[in-house]
């Protein structure tokens, strides 16, 4: 090697940074000299792409061991492209919590009369990440979901659609595809309502609009949704961790490969269980991909792609973190040579450790809610502040309760029934009044047992799921007015 009075030259440290390829090992030297004796007369200064290129290529095949063998390439081919699925998978939530909010505040009101001008609109603000989708059966973008009823005549849904359409374009949205009209259901004679919609985005946001019109009464509502698109920067994290995923797997292949080199039993059992973690992970990837695709809505590419994201890193974290467990203990295994060195033993034990705790990582969440709910049951409740004058809880709530007087006859609560059903942003609800209920119990005492005999005078109340957290205002507009209404509190 060539070091002068001032230490190694350019040449050789960009060198060195290139044979990190290689495995540990007097090879590196070797080639180091090597290199650095042919170039010492042609005074480069570093090494050429080709040149580059060629030792990568050559030190991370060389990290497999086994020269003769292509099965160990394909193994390591197949290992390196699933862990940079679940690389990319686990680095793209850090990419979605640096992305900004939804408007809100003064932004969201001016998105409101940018669509719907002249018109009193409820809803806005900001949305979780993920949310299901209407069915239950899926998950979609986080979305803040708007709206507004009037009756304007005649009821032309498709030529208000366009006004709002060409309005939009001006204020510089893309529009995506045209107005469609949707169809009545092939079992609904006569049809009762009729809508049309169409998509669009400006600024990293996606507006799905529409408007709707019910045939046999005067309903109309316009509505809207907004949710994100995919910034750079959520782009460019899940790349990096899909780079890094596939560059662990590729080294921890190649060290599970050195390791088994003249050893017969290790070999065997290596190849058996990639061989098998590749079997089941590689199908169970493929199907989660395409399983959270959503079947509705024409949503940009980036929300198939981080769906399918989503979906394996929470359905198949375990399995993962089971295969990735016993690839570290295979090569952890010691040697005869080195079973008496403290370090060696450590490396085994740890990941004995690993897999051990792998294998129950799945029961962890469903071990901490059972301690909370015991804990919860041992708790004393003290009713102190009532839970209807209280500030609302957390602004990304999906969850309201509305409590109305006991004394409420039937009459008046068919009617706060009825305002909550025809408000656009709900999903569902349910009555309570039984003191004894669990939902009584997560109202009043978040969970723990009410005092004897405290429940009857307690109000009653709906539990009411929002499509989004700015639909609480809406909802307490429409009901608050009614008698015997108490409070429309996020929960």
């Amino acid at each position: 090697m060539t070091t002068g009075a001032e230490g190694p030259s350019r040449l050789e440290r960009q060198l060195r940074w290139l044979l990190m390829a290689y495995p540990p090992g007097p090879r590196r030297e070797e080639l180091l000299d090597t290199i650095l004796d042919g170039e010492q007369e042609g005074g480069r200064l570093r090494p050429s792409a080709r040149q580059a290129l060629n030792l990568l290529r050559h030190g991370m095949r060389a990290r497999l061991g086994h020269p003769r063998s292509r099965a160990v390439v394909v193994l390591a081919t197949l290992v390196t492209l699933l862990a940079g699925v679940f690389g990319a998978a686990a680095a793209a939530p850090l990419g979605w919590a640096v992305t900004p909010s939804l408007p809100d505040g003064a932004a969201s009101d001016e998105l409101k009369r940018e669509v719907l001008p002249g018109l009193t609109v409820w809803g806005g603000g900001d949305a979780a990440r993920w949310v299901r989708t209407g069915d239950g059966e899926g998950w979609q973008y986080g979305f803040a979901e708007y709206w507004a009823q009037h009756t304007d005549e005649p009821r032309d849904v498709a030529a208000y659609s366009r006004q709002v359409r060409d309005r939009l374009a001006a204020q510089g949205w893309r529009i995506r595809g045209d107005v469609e009209l949707a169809q009545p259901l092939p079992d609904e004679e006569p049809p009762t309502s009729t809508s049309a919609s169409f998509w669009a985005t400006r600024d990293g946001l996606v507006l799905h609009f529409e408007d709707r019109a019910a045939l046999r009464d005067s309903g109309r509502y316009a509505s809207f949704t907004v949710s994100h698109s995919a910034p750079v920067v959520l782009w460019i994290i899940t790349l990096i961790g899909g780079l890094a995923g596939a560059l662990i797997g590729w080294l921890v292949t190649g060290w599970v490969a050195r390791r088994a080199q003249g050893r017969r039993l290790l070999r065997a059992v290596a190849v058996v269980s990639t061989a098998a973690g590749l079997v089941i992970l590689l199908p169970l990837v493929a199907f989660v991909m395409l399983y959270s695709i959503p079947d509705a809505a024409p949503r940009l590419v980036d929300e198939k792609f981080f769906l399918g994201m989503r979906g394996v890193l929470i359905g198949l974290w375990q399995p993962a973190l089971l295969f990735g467990c016993v690839m570290l203990l295979l090569a952890a295994t010691p040697r005869r040579s080195e079973r008496s060195r403290p370090a060696r033993i450590a490396a085994f034990g740890a990941a004995v450790l690993a897999l051990v705790s792998a294998g129950f990582a799945g029961r962890a969440p469903q071990l901490v809610e059972s301690a909370r709910s015991a804990a919860a049951a041992d708790r004393t409740c003290v009713l102190a502040t009532p839970v209807w004058d209280a500030t609302n809880g957390d602004p990304l709530s999906y969850h309201a309760r509305i409590f109305v007087l006991p004394k409420t006859t039937a009459e008046q609560r068919n009617l706060v029934d009825a305002a909550i059903a025809r408000n656009p942003g709900m999903r569902g609800y349910n009555f309570s009044f039984d003191p004894t209920s669990a939902a009584y119990r997560d109202a009043y005492c978040g969970g723990a047992p009410l005092p004897p005999e405290a429940g009857k005078d307690l109000p009653y109340f709906w539990d009411v799921d929002l499509s989004s957290p700015g639909v609480l205002p809406g909802l307490a507009a429409e009901v608050s007015r009614l008698p015997g209404v108490l409070a429309v509190k996020s929960a």
